[in-house]
């Protein structure tokens, strides 16, 4: 394990400060007052006319500048966690959403755009491939799973191993894809439907998945487990 520098922890919190107004101004304030204070105690009693038994120059050059440095940091930093959080290029959503047959859920991004529709259309039982049910060049399981029927419009979607693609026959809507989706048993990329976007000239970028996380068969509605990320374009 590296040890810890002093120096490079706060050359790298001053790095990040320095990128902000409110917080560079904030450290700018505290120093200049803090040596101010410092140089000229004297003055300072004598202006705010300060009598303690402690001499009064002592407590102006000693103690109150050490305070005045701390909150001058205290403020820096709480200024630059709220700045660099509003500001950061990175925006996500994960959540879980629960459908019943036949409702839908439209992911929205962070404009509030749509980006992709998930239908539930039926819950049902099927062969599904293998290695899911049974290992390579061995005979089918007799048993068949218990599956999520749901479609993703629009159809740029791909899928994982255990999640079966469904062909279906005209007429149907071309820009969707429907797939047979298993509940998440241990594995998540295996059991899941995504996407992913990316622009290399402006930074910008998508990425989704979704899986089954729970199927009740009872009250005809599924559980499913989405999350979306957005980079913002440079």
């Amino acid at each position: 394990m590296s040890e810890f520098s002093w120096k490079k922890f706060v050359s790298s919190l001053l790095k990040k400060w320095l990128k902000y107004t409110g917080p560079t101004t904030t450290m700018g304030l505290s120093l200049s007052l803090s040596l101010y204070l410092f140089l000229t105690p004297q003055k300072v009693v004598e202006i705010f006319q300060l009598k303690q038994q402690v001499a009064p120059e002592l407590l102006v050059r000693w103690f109150l500048p050490g305070w005045l440095l701390f909150l001058g940091l205290v403020i820096a930093h709480l200024w630059y966690i709220r700045i660099s959080s509003k500001t950061s290029n990175l925006w996500k959503l994960h959540k879980k959403i629960t459908l019943p047959i036949g409702n839908y859920y439209d992911l929205k991004d962070e404009n509030g755009e749509n980006i992709i529709r998930i239908t539930l259309k039926e819950i049902s039982e099927q062969d599904m491939p293998p290695p899911y049910e049974y290992p390579k060049n061995h005979s089918p399981s007799k048993f068949k799973t218990e599956v999520a029927i749901i479609n993703f419009d629009p159809e740029f979607v791909s899928h994982g191993a255990y999640v079966k693609p469904i062909e279906r026959s005209f007429p149907y809507l071309l820009n969707e894809c429907q797939f047979a989706m298993s509940k998440n048993a241990y594995s998540e990329e295996d059991y899941s439907v995504f996407f992913f976007r990316t622009d290399t000239t402006t930074g910008y970028g998508q990425f989704f998945r979704c899986f089954v996380s729970h199927i009740n068969a009872p009250n005809q509605e599924v559980e499913m487990d989405m999350y979306f990320l957005q980079t913002k374009k440079l």
